[in-house]
């Protein structure tokens, strides 16, 4: 390896994912990768033959990739011990059922040679599958800003710019000192922990930039997925848990209010999900009931809301009186009247 080093470690978090697995290591191990690319593998106590195949694929080029073994702790445990592990200037996530589209990534690599930005946003492409058969692609090519150039967030205000989802966990490179900076530490146990990781360190990331290189190839369809309604529905607490940690987050960083006011505007995608989840309910469960008391005087305290506090009138009711006891009850009387 020449004196560049590391430029970008990607943490790929895999449990049970052997049908997946090796198209995601192919994207990011192809001949024409440099070793400028660390990959982190970090199994997550599989039982089937995803360990084996992160093992072939790290004989094959160990010069980028490193296999990290461990009992089962779900994803965001993942996350913490690769971030640990992580050697690369830049730090980024890519899940085991996506890829990278391949010579997306050497740009990157390319472009990071230089860049000073703390944050490196990049695109999005949407693998639409069906029946294991993929029938479409969705592409967020993020119109409203400048390209290549170098935004100060506290000079941006990202509800300006981001109105489709283009800011979320898979376009987003951080700087690994920002990362750790930040004491990014990821909730253990529970699904939908790339909501931290989209938020957390942007508090401590004091520039951004957008390439227009189309690097993620997210594929949803997949039987299993936590964002399908089956998966939805029953995790209510995992998604209250990680809003309890993002709104921890805004009490724990500065309190200027273009900061307030971006960190208000990553945590909407959060927001909408605990919504859309709360609305399949028709009670809350006894052990989210204090997270959702939490959550309410966290939302009241900065002002935040959405639209489903406007529309719905059991959550409009919930927001005034700050309480999950009554949630609950209108919850269970909205159910009725269905």
């Amino acid at each position: 390896m020449d004196n560049i080093g590391k430029l970008l470690t990607v943490v790929i978090p895999t449990y049970n994912m052997e049908e997946f697995l090796p198209e995601s290591l192919a994207s990011v191990t192809a001949a024409c990768v440099p070793d400028t690319l660390e990959v982190i593998v970090v199994n997550d106590g599989s039982t089937d033959g995803s360990l084996q195949i992160a093992r072939r694929y790290e004989t094959m080029r160990p010069d980028i990739v490193r296999v990290i073994d461990k009992e089962n702790g779900n994803y965001g445990s993942c996350v913490n011990v690769g971030l640990s592990a992580a050697t690369g200037r830049y730090f980024r996530i890519l899940d085991a059922d996506d890829c990278f589209d391949t010579s997306a990534l050497l740009e990157l690599l390319g472009k990071l040679k230089d860049c000073e930005a703390g944050l490196v946003v990049t695109l999005i492409t949407e693998d639409i599958y069906r029946n294991g058969m993929k029938v479409d692609e969705r592409r967020y090519p993020f119109d409203t800003v400048r390209k290549d150039f170098l935004y100060r967030t506290d000079e941006i205000c990202l509800d300006d710019y981001v109105h489709h989802g283009e800011l979320r966990m898979h376009s987003m490179t951080y700087l690994t000192s920002v990362v750790r900076e930040s004491g990014l530490c990821m909730p253990e146990g529970v699904s939908y922990t790339d909501n931290v990781y989209l938020f957390q360190p942007f508090a401590y990331t004091d520039s951004l930039i957008v390439y227009d290189i189309c690097l993620y190839r997210y594929r949803i369809g997949r039987e299993g997925q936590t964002m399908a309604p089956d998966r939805l529905k029953k995790n209510l607490r995992d998604i209250s848990v990680v809003a309890c940690h993002l709104l921890r987050e805004f009490d724990g960083t500065r309190q200027d209010k273009r900061l307030k006011a971006n960190q208000e505007t990553l945590f909407q995608g959060c927001l909408g999900l605990l919504m859309g989840i709360l609305r399949m309910q028709k009670g809350v469960a006894p052990d989210c009931r204090e997270l959702l008391d939490e959550i309410i005087r966290g939302l009241n305290k900065y002002g935040i809301s959405n639209r489903e506090f406007r529309k719905k009138w059991y959550f409009r009711l919930w927001k005034k009186t700050e309480s999950s006891r009554v949630l609950n009850v209108v919850l269970a009387i909205n159910g009725l009247v269905k």
